[in-house]
Formats: C-alpha cells, structure tokens, sequence
C-alpha cells in the first residue's frame, strides 16, 4: 500500500537545506497520486506520481537584482540610445527630411518617446506640428509593442532579465514599458523599469547637447558668438524638474502617501499634456508630411528591437562577464 504521505515524507527529507553544509529554502514540494489508487489503496496497476513543486526565492532576491541591474541598465542605455539615434539622424538624412523633424524623431525613438520629442523640439525649436505628429507615431507604435514584446519574449526563449531589458530598451513610453514588463512576469518589470529610467535620464544630456549643436552649427551665422543664454532659452525646463525630483525621490524626502499624492498630480499633468497636443493635431497631417517620416520612424523602430536584442543578450545574458 502506498500513499501520498508516504511520498512526501521522502520529498520533505531531500529538501535543500537538511543539513549543516547547506542553507535552508523552503521549495514546498507535494506529491499527489493521480492513479492506480482507491480509497487510499494501491490496486497493482501502474501508478502516476505527480509532484508540484515551486522554487522560492529569498524575500530580498529582487532587491539584490536590482543592484546589479542598475549598472548594466545604464551601460544598455547609453550604447543603445546612441546608435539608434545616429542611425534614425542618418536615415532621415537619406529620406530628405526636414533637419529639425528628424533630430525630434531620432531622439523620440532613441530615448523615451513624447517627453524626450518635447525636450528635443525646445532645443531646436521645432514646429509644433512636428511634435506633434512625432507624438502620434510614439503612441502608435508603443501600444502594439506593449502587447507583443513580452509574447516575443516568450517565442525566442528569452529568461525574465534579458527580456525585460529588451522590452525596456524599446517602448518609447515608460507606462507602456510597465504595462509590458507586468505581461512577461516580476523580474521582467524590475529590469524593463531599470533600463526605461536609465534611458530617461539620458534626456537632459540629449537635450543639452542637441540645443549646443543646433546654436552653434546647424544655425550659426558668419562670424556669430552665440551666447550662453540663447543656449539656456532652448533648454526645455521640465528636464531640471525631473533631475531635481529625482534626486528629492533618491534620497528619501518622501514618503510613500507623498508620493502617491506626487504621481497622481503628474498624470493629471502628462493627460493635460496630451490633450493639448492633440488638440494640435489634425489627422490629415499624416498626409501633408508623407510617408517618409513614418518609413524613418518604422526602420528606426526595427533597428531598435534587434541591436537592442543583441545589447541585453551581450550585457544581461552574461556574454560580456559583467
């Protein structure tokens, strides 16, 4: 006669953790006899014996995660930030487009989407029907990548770390990156959110610099010394906002009902945001600008995916031993 008690009273003493030399972790595994039994009776025929089993991981194993995932993320970030810019700048350049169009494309898809398009247009004063149409090709391309990505994620195999830093290295919107990194599981969203922020931190540098090249050698006259001010009037504000909330957040200022009370103001301010530009923008625009722009944003969006691919298997999969 067997039972199920029987079963687990060999399980419960092949544990890891029982004895001197080895941590204790509680993997509650269970057998459960799925045939060849009644009324707790073996009847002699072939028996299925099924054991669930669930690995537990230590409380802190996602807090030391992230202190390692912090660096790489940084590391995913500037790599691929800079050459999916420079390669939808030189795209855009190929397809004849407009000097300021393309500089808030490329820095939109590079870096974060709508808040890195409107950084990008204060510092090389773009028309507002540029951003216009920049922001309707991010949210047009963010919500199918939210579904998709962590499906991907599961078609090529990828474990939970170097999808979520593929996944966070491509949506443009970091609620998106959220939503998706939510859909492939908890390490997932740990890790996406990481590389989303550290790409978003990149905007102040994206910012200043393209303001400095845009004041002193896209619109430089002959003989001109631009002044630092006209430099500081480009430079879109609400980037020093984030720096300094950032560093008020890093440091503890707050406490969680603050924050709580803070991040719902600031989604009221993101939906007032939107819907000013929206009002702005007309769908027939798509037509007057042309298919250019969005073939540029297209390609842009697919360079992104693969380099970004190769970056977290190369920084997150261990390759580079880091």
């Amino acid at each position: 006669e067997l039972t199920e008690a029987d079963s687990q009273v060999e399980l419960d003493r092949r544990r890891p953790g029982q004895s001197a030399i080895t941590t204790p972790r509680q993997e509650e595994d269970r057998a459960q006899i799925l045939s060849g039994v009644f009324e707790g009776k073996t009847l002699g025929s072939p028996i299925c014996v099924l054991v669930w089993n669930k690995d537990a991981r230590p409380d802190d194993y996602l807090l030391f995660l992230g202190r390692f995932t912090e660096a790489k993320g940084v590391i995913q970030a500037v790599i691929g930030v800079t050459l999916v810019w420079f390669f939808a700048w030189w795209l855009g350049g190929k397809m004849r487009l407009d000097d300021k169009l393309r500089a808030v494309m490329a820095t939109s898809v590079s870096i974060c989407g709508v808040s890195a398009a409107i950084a990008a247009t204060g510092s090389v004063l773009a028309k507002k029907e540029q951003l216009s149409y920049t922001v309707a090709l991010v949210l047009l391309f963010a919500l199918p990548l939210m579904v998709l990505m962590p499906w991907m994620v599961g078609v090529l195999g990828l474990n939970q770390v170097v999808g979520g830093a593929w996944i966070g290295g491509n949506i443009d919107t970091t609620a998106a990156v959220v939503g998706a990194g939510a859909l492939a599981g908890k390490e997932a969203l740990q890790v996406a959110t990481v590389v989303k922020l550290s790409q978003n931190a990149i905007i102040g540098f994206a910012a200043f610099f393209l303001a400095l090249y845009w004041v002193l050698a896209v619109e430089r006259k002959p003989d001109e010394r631009p002044s630092p001010m006209v430099i500081w009037h480009r430079f879109p504000k609400f980037v020093l906002g984030f720096i300094v909330a950032s560093i008020l957040g890093t440091a503890g200022v707050f406490g969680k009902t603050q924050l709580g009370a803070i991040s719902n103001f600031s989604k009221w301010c993101l939906l007032l945001a939107f819907v000013s530009i929206g009002l702005e923008f007309a769908f027939r625009e798509f037509g007057k600008v042309g298919w250019k722009p969005f073939t540029v944003y297209l390609s842009a969006t697919v360079f992104n995916l693969v380099v970004v691919l190769g970056l977290a298997l190369l920084i997150f999969g261990g390759y580079l031993g880091i």
